[in-house]
């Protein structure tokens, strides 16, 4: 199966791409993160279940549809990102992208942010945008059609979110 993900870096079709390629802990520039955002990855890292071997503060980030490949860059980011195919050496995942935000949001409520972590790694909920966590990917090919439906399955998992966490 293919999965999508995006990245500032530029790669070729048939490149192998690990995340010991990177320098720091994460894929992610983390001189842009908010000291509680890490911080939430590491408390969500803290609540991985055992079978899960990938860490969200160590990871590759992939997506399940070349569409919320994309939603994943705000429409605002000053930042070029590139697009691509691929296919994951091993993955983890299904974890509803939205619920680390809501963390991000709550990042003072520590048994909130405990209630979300557990949704995340064993979702009990019909999310829409998942994603996914591989510690490898070959490079299938870069995808340059950048347009988004009407439609935006990631609002719809924030409204979701909204009504689950009031339960």
């Amino acid at each position: 199966m293919c999965f999508y993900h995006a990245s500032v870096h530029i790669y070729k079709p048939g490149q192998i791409v690990s995340i010991d390629d990177f320098e720091g802990d994460s894929t992610h520039d983390h001189a842009e993160r908010q000291a509680s955002e890490q911080e939430i990855n590491i408390r969500f890292d803290e609540l991985r279940p055992e079978t899960i071997t990938y860490s969200r503060v160590k990871c590759i980030y992939l997506f399940d549809s070349y569409e919320n490949c994309i939603s994943y860059v705000p429409k605002t980011s000053s930042t070029s990102f590139h697009f691509y195919m691929v296919k994951p050496i091993s993955v983890f995942g299904g974890f509803p992208m939205c619920l680390v935000n809501f963390a991000y949001k709550n990042a003072g409520n520590i048994e909130l942010v405990q209630k979300i972590a557990a949704e995340y790694w064993a979702p009990s909920h019909n999310w829409n945008v998942k994603e996914y966590l591989s510690a490898q990917i070959e490079i299938v090919q870069e995808c340059t059609e950048k347009k988004l439906s009407d439609t935006n399955p990631y609002m719809d998992d924030q409204d979701l979110a909204k009504k689950w966490i009031k339960q």
